[in-house]
């Protein structure tokens, strides 16, 4: 798992997008029909662990953008945390994520961002993917891109000119 590779390597972990709901369950809540890698709920546990154990922050959604079905004309609807219906799942991170993980941005020097926030790809759940690569270009520091998926966001949210390095390897590129 990608997050495994960080620890040690930063003081912060910002975690959205789907692997946030793996790490949700980790903690014992219902996330719906939200991506799930059942197979990883008992590795996020002990990432989590090891996190505390070495003082770094994590940070997960606290809302998110929930919809009845995978399509961009669904209903949506913001909900926290642990309200999100049953039948539904979760494609973005809602506003009060936006605020916390922006803060955690900013007041970082240096920013490694693999994976979008939500599925940005479709308009009503690209708020939460826009809202962090923009956050990331104001970054006085070092910001280094990985994955093909935060490429594509950042050249698609116009936060080109400011960031140092990208890569389309993610994970491996931190080996």
């Amino acid at each position: 798992l990608f997050v495994e590779k960080l620890m040690g390597k930063g003081d912060r972990l910002a975690i959205g997008g789907g692997m946030a709901f793996t790490f949700v369950v980790a903690q014992g809540h219902k996330v719906g029909k939200s991506l799930v890698e059942a197979d990883r709920v008992q590795l996020a546990r002990e990432i989590r662990a090891k996190a505390k154990a070495k003082g770094i922050e994590v940070h997960l959604p606290v809302d998110v953008v929930v919809a009845e079905r995978f399509d961009a004309q669904a209903a949506h609807k913001i909900v926290g945390l642990a309200n999100i219906p049953a039948d539904w799942m979760g494609l973005d991170i809602g506003p009060a994520t936006i605020k916390e993980f922006s803060a955690a941005i900013a007041s970082s020097g240096t920013i490694l961002w693999n994976g979008p926030m939500g599925v940005f790809e479709m308009p009503a759940f690209d708020a939460g993917t826009k809202a962090i690569a923009h956050a990331i270009a104001k970054l006085k520091g070092t910001a280094i891109v990985g994955g093909g998926g935060s490429a594509s966001a950042r050249k698609r949210f116009a936060c080109e000119p400011t960031v140092t390095d990208v890569t389309p390897a993610g994970g491996p590129r931190l080996d």
